[in-house]
């Protein structure tokens, strides 16, 4: 799950975060993924761009960076979710099925 930390445009200031990418199902044995690819075993839904696949940041021009949450997730089994889960859908499956999880933060601005 990708999805900035603040931002200024007002879809950003709902209480929904701007999902850039959400991808379930991830194969355990996939060890990365290509540029324009999708994680081995991978399902990719719709993002908040309203497309499916990589939104790639967008920040406002000569705006301070903006930080973006690059989120792992470990389950046991994959997560029972909407027709098109948006992150607290996906953050209310993930609750008592999570094994481990790990997060890296990416800054961006133009």
């Amino acid at each position: 799950m990708v999805h900035p930390a603040s931002c200024r445009f007002a879809a950003h200031r709902l209480k929904t975060p701007y999902l850039h990418w959400l991808v379930t199902n991830i194969s355990p044995d996939s060890d990365g993924v290509a540029e324009g690819g999708v994680p081995e075993g991978g399902r990719e839904w719709p993002n908040s761009f309203g497309t499916t696949g990589w939104g790639g940041p967008h920040p406002p021009r000569h705006e301070d960076p903006h930080r973006y949450f690059f989120r792992l997730y470990a389950l046991e089994r994959p997560l029972a979710l909407p027709k098109a889960p948006q992150a607290p859908d996906v953050h209310r499956a993930l609750t008592d099925k999570e094994i481990a999880s790990g997060t890296m933060v990416g800054t961006f601005y133009r």
